[in-house]
């Protein structure tokens, strides 16, 4: 008796019996020619992304130059010349700001901390401020300073009213505060030559002091003739005549928020025909 075979039948969806042996020997090749036109759009595809990635980077930077020159431009605004507090005609004589408010700011609280660790446990220091250019200096970094302290002034003159140290220095307020067996902190606005930091620290070495350091915010090097040590130094400042921030011309611009260098019209003496008008 023969025997009945069923039929298979292919389940929905599936391929039918020997469909896959067919499909696989009726699979074209690629061609050379099709693999480079496919690598030419490849390439072209990466071009495309790079030049618009580059292309957004150079609006980036634009955008940040902008950026950029607006914020320094905010912050000579806020922090310099345009301000309404300061009187227009010393504004005018400005030439341009050296050390700005933000940069004074960070500098003294540099040199306080510095100041701080020094003298700890060393008792009480007494700080002498030098009137009239310090009073600024010494009340930022005395507000910052965290060891105890006694705070004196002297008034001692070299400048009167020209651009340049006389040489000729005058004692015109000695200490009231005793500074024998005392730490002694100098505080000064602006060192140039020397000679009178170096006048008044033997001034003060004559008074049997444990020690005398000097601590000034702007150090005018280039032009310095007396041998002084300053231990303390806030920057540099270039050979400039600058002004504010307790620096002054003839009493002015004492009171500036930053550092300016002047203009020198603004201090040169009058010629002798126009004097003479």
């Amino acid at each position: 008796m023969a025997s009945k075979r069923k039929a298979v039948r292919a389940a929905p969806g599936s391929p039918a019996p020997g469909a896959l042996k067919k499909s696989k020997a009726t699979i074209p090749s690629l061609s050379l020619g099709a693999s480079s036109s496919s690598k030419s759009a490849s390439a072209n595809t990466q071009y495309l992304v790079d030049k618009e990635l580059v292309d957004g980077m150079r609006s980036f930077v634009e955008m940040a130059g902008h950026k950029l020159d607006a914020l320094v431009a905010q912050e000579a605004k806020a922090d310099g010349l345009d301000s309404a507090l300061i009187p227009k005609e010393w504004a005018a004589n400005i030439e341009s700001i050296l050390f700005s408010e933000a940069m004074i700011r960070t500098k003294v609280s540099e040199m306080a901390a510095q100041i701080s660790k020094d003298y700890q446990g060393k008792g009480p220091i007494l700080v002498v401020g030098l009137l009239n250019g310090s009073f600024m200096f010494a009340a930022d970094i005395l507000r910052e300073i965290t060891v105890p302290y006694e705070l004196d002034f002297m008034v001692v003159s070299s400048y009167g009213k020209g651009t340049q140290s006389s040489g000729s220095i005058k004692l015109k307020k000695d200490l009231s505060i005793d500074p024998a067996g005392r730490h002694v902190l100098i505080v000064e606005d602006l060192i140039d030559t020397g000679k009178t930091l170096a006048w008044i620290r033997e001034h003060l070495s004559s008074k049997k002091c444990l020690s005398v350091a000097i601590a000034t915010l702007l150090d005018k090097h280039s032009r310095r003739t007396a041998n002084v040590d300053v231990k303390y130094v806030g920057y540099p400042c270039p050979d400039y005549f600058v002004v504010g921030y307790g620096m002054d011309f003839a009493d002015q611009y004492r009171c500036l928020p930053f550092v300016g260098v002047l203009k020198p019209e603004a201090y040169a003496e009058p010629k002798a025909e126009e004097a003479a008008q």
